[in-house]
């Protein structure tokens, strides 16, 4: 059950996803360049990477001045790049998660179960999370605060995995 999940799961490449996230330019060169700098790779090394020269780089910062911006940007949006990668991880190994969780359940389910002792042992800790508690901590989380801002999810479960936060359902004891 697991092995064929996880046989189905390609990791993510980081460089591809900078590629993608950032600005494209006239030329896959430039934005190639800056995906490897977003991720974190020297200057010298995104333009080896890249297959350009040094002299190509600063035609390119003189003649294009959005080029010269995301140049020099390039930290800001490593930043960025690595806050969406998270995000983009933790919802992946959470979608896995929830996989999984369906597969032993609907084991379960069949007329004579056989679990192995993995997939007992799974079912024993999935049985902790799935409460009309949890229900309502999560309908009341979604609902966010009244204050009018979004909701962000991702956050308040991660805040939540670093034990950053406290849920506190109105009503009930801390």
């Amino acid at each position: 059950m697991q092995d064929d999940l996880l046989a189905m799961v390609e990791y993510p490449d980081p460089q591809a996803i900078a590629e993608a996230s950032i600005t494209q330019f006239d030329l896959p060169q430039k934005t190639k360049y800056l995906s490897f700098r977003v991720c974190g790779f020297t200057i010298t090394e995104a333009i080896r990477f890249a297959g350009i020269t040094m002299r190509t780089r600063y035609n390119w910062r003189n003649t294009d001045p959005k080029f010269h911006i995301a140049d020099d940007n390039a930290g800001q949006m490593r930043k960025d790049l690595a806050d969406q990668y998270l995000e983009i991880e933790f919802r992946r190994n959470m979608r896995l998660v929830l996989q999984l969780d369906f597969e032993v359940l609907k084991k379960c389910a069949e007329k004579n179960p056989q679990l192995s002792p993995r997939e007992q042992s799974w079912l024993n800790r999935l049985r902790q999370h799935y409460t009309p508690q949890q229900m309502e901590a999560m309908a009341r989380a979604l609902q966010g605060s009244g204050d009018g801002k979004d909701f962000d999810f991702t956050k308040f479960v991660m805040g939540l995995a670093r034990g950053a936060d406290k849920l506190v359902i109105a009503g009930s004891r801390e």
